[in-house]
Order: C-alpha cells, then structure tokens, then sequence
C-alpha cells in the first residue's frame, strides 16, 4: 500500500465525515475512527541468541468502520507497523450487508473463518502470541498466508433455535493469496466454521473446515484443514480447547505432510481490573515425522485500565524437540486503544 493511497483514504475518510456532517442520507452515520497501539519489551532467555531483548512495537493501527444505510456498512484498518516495502499495510477493507440475524454478507479482505483463536480483534486476546498451531496451520493458510486474512465473499448468521441453543455458521469462497493479492490460479479456496451456542451453560461447541492450495515448505499443495472447538465463558472465568490437524498433498511431486496440535486455556477475573490465565499447547510440524514436536506452558497476568487499554505480563517456557537450545520468553506489553 503506497504512501499515496494511504493519504487518499485518510482523506476520503474526512471528507465523507464532513458531507454526512452537512447532511447526508438519514441512514447513514459518521464514520467511526479508531487508533491502538502495543509497545511492548521482550527477553528471550534461548542460548546464544543476539540481542536477547529489545524494546519494540508490536502494532499500530488505524480503523475506519460505519453505515451507509440500515443494512449496508463497511469497514477499513490499515496496520503502520511492518516491512518498510509493506507499511502502510492494508489489513482489512469489506462490505457488510445484513438480511437477518440469520443471514449477513461481507464481501473484501477480512479474517478466513477457520481456526477460532486469532479470530477474536487482536486487542482482545488474553495471551500475546497464538499458540503454535494456530501460528503453524491457521495463520499460513493458502498459497501465502501470513495475516489470518484473505480477500473473498461470506455468508454468515446466528439463529436461535431454542430459547437456550442457538446454530451458529460462516461460509467463506476466497482467493486463498492472503492480504491485497489477486488470485493467481482459477480455483478458489474456501472455509466454514460451524457451531451451536448454548448460552445457559456458557458454552460454545464449533468445527470449522477449509479446503485450498497452500505452499507448503515452497511445494504447491492440495491442503485440507480440519478444526474442533470447545469454548466456556462466564463472567469471570474462561476455558478454550481447540484441535486442529491439516493434510498437504503436492501436486506434482510426491511430497506429503500432516501438521496436528492443540491447545488448552483458561482465565480467572479477581477484579474488574486484574486477570490470570494459562494455556498448555502442543504441536507436531508433521506426524509422519519423529522428533517434530514444540510444547508450551504460557502464563500470563493483565490489569486492565478498561475495555481495551491493559498492561500484560506474558511468560513462556518452551520445548522443541529442532531446537533443543531454545530458551523461555518473558513479554510485557502496554496496549492503548482509542
């Protein structure tokens, strides 16, 4: 995303601000404009490692979201932080249009519907990192992946089917070349995540699916990746597990992997503004494969100023049975969002 069309939309953004301003359409609204930033500061505590530690920011981003009418709305957030070849970045762009509760369409570049952890907004998760196989199969989904995006059409809704269950559905067809890229072969990917709420006991049962090709370690793959969730959610405690497994088969080679992990999550809220959490994960780069396995414990501990703005404290002890020097990492974060 040049320089150029990044001042662009900033300044459409405010001019459309101004004209809804003089008296737009009664539907619409004006547009809400959001900023977060996390700085944070790292210690790796891996053996020989250079530098061991470093201040950094780990995002900065800028949101742009409204209604054009009562059905239809958009969205837009730009990530400033990256490559200095890719900043501004552009990290989300679509359409919504609402039917129902039960059926909405959005149509741009927004989050693949499979995988349930990275799907929450970034400032809203409790652990800093994802574990490693969302890292390892969720976010490399497709030929590229990288951001846990991709640009496509979806179809979801929520529909109540009892006063204490209701089915829950989001159906994505994509490019599968991840963010601000035009496909580059005529099939399409696409993934579903499929659920039932059951809002009297706090718990959310969900599996998702996708179907594509990916670039697995440089080989064009046919992959298929499989995921079950189970999720609980009250007011002070949380718990999440998640299983997902994935399946690469080369096209023209005889190339062939089967990446598998878990993980398993939970938090405690003592007070309004103080919460711990713990998650065990554990993945395998291919079963076929001996000695591939990462684990995890992670811990961590936030205080939350609001909603959005927090201080947390991440700490991780880490095992790679391709890494056997590999070291704990102690991260803590000051997140800000406005």
């Amino acid at each position: 995303m040049s320089n150029r069309l990044f001042i662009m939309l900033i300044a459409s953004m405010f001019i459309n601000s101004f004209a809804l301003a003089q008296g737009g359409s009664q539907n619409q609204t004006l547009p809400k404009i959001g900023v977060w930033i996390m700085s944070n500061y790292e210690y790796d505590t891996t053996e020989d490692i250079e530098p061991n530690s470093s201040f950094g920011v780990k995002h900065a981003r800028l949101l742009f979201k409204g209604q054009t009418t009562d059905k239809m709305g958009y969205h837009a957030m730009v990530e400033l932080v990256g490559p200095a070849d890719k900043k501004p970045l552009l990290m989300q762009a679509w359409v919504s249009y609402t039917v129902s509760s039960f059926l909405k369409f959005r149509m741009g570049q927004f989050k693949y519907p499979f995988g349930y952890e990275a799907y929450p907004g970034r400032i809203y998760w409790k652990f800093l990192n994802p574990s490693y196989v969302t890292a390892g199969i969720v976010k490399k989904l497709g030929m590229t992946g990288g951001y846990f995006r991709d640009i496509g059409v979806e179809a979801a809704g929520e529909y109540a089917l009892a006063d204490n269950f209701s089915a829950i559905y989001k159906f994505m067809v994509f490019n599968g070349t991840g963010v601000n890229a035009r496909d580059v072969n005529s099939s399409k990917d696409y993934a579903a995540f499929i659920g039932a709420r059951l809002p009297e006991t706090h718990l959310t049962l969900a599996g998702s699916f996708y179907r594509g090709k990916s670039l697995s370690d440089g080989t064009e793959s046919e992959e298929s990746a499989y995921g079950i969730l189970l999720k609980f959610s009250a007011k002070k405690i949380t718990a999440q597990a998640e299983y997902i497994t994935a399946f690469y088969d080369a096209v023209n080679s005889d190339f062939k992997k089967e990446p598998a992990g878990f993980y398993v999550s939970g938090t405690y809220r003592f007070t309004q503004n103080i919460e711990v959490g713990l998650r065990y994960d554990q993945y395998e780069d291919d079963q076929n494969t001996a000695n591939s396995t990462k684990t995890r414990y992670t811990f961590v501990g936030g205080y939350y100023f609001n909603k959005q703005n927090r201080i947390i404290l991440n700490y991780e002890i880490r095992k790679d049975d391709l890494n056997h020097n590999i070291g704990d990492l102690f991260t803590v974060q000051l997140q800000t969002a406005l």
